[in-house]
């Protein structure tokens, strides 16, 4: 019982951290202009960080086996600290890239929290 309620509370913080971490990519792609081949790059690394958080989702919702799902999540982690590198020394402002940061600690905080689960 007390294992089961843990695992439930587990559950919901990544799927906090989840929603948390869609909400922020939505309102980057949202708020971020194309103009600039820089800012055209950045939103196409936005768009595969996005990609990587719904296939977790479908993943997660479907079910699949552990590795499927650990899987799924070191990808999103990826693709998120990939998006925080691509703006490191770049020219963006100081506000997006500590949105772009955040974004990186949010994708490594699921992934480290669906294998601490999975152990």
């Amino acid at each position: 019982m007390i294992y089961e309620v843990a695992h439930d509370a587990a559950w919901a913080a990544i799927a906090k951290n989840i929603r948390d971490l869609d909400d922020l990519l939505r309102l980057l792609q949202e708020g971020l202009p194309s103009a600039k081949p820089w800012q055209r790059q950045l939103r196409a690394h936005l768009a595969s960080a996005q990609q990587a958080t719904q296939v977790l989702r479908m993943t997660i919702a479907m079910e699949r086996v552990h590795q499927e799902i650990l899987a799924a999540g070191q990808s999103l982690a990826g693709a998120c600290r990939q998006l925080a590198a691509a703006v490191n020394g770049g020219r963006a402002d100081g506000t997006t890239k500590s949105a772009l940061r955040l974004v990186a600690d949010l994708g490594q905080n699921v992934q480290g929290s669906l294998a601490e689960l999975h152990r």
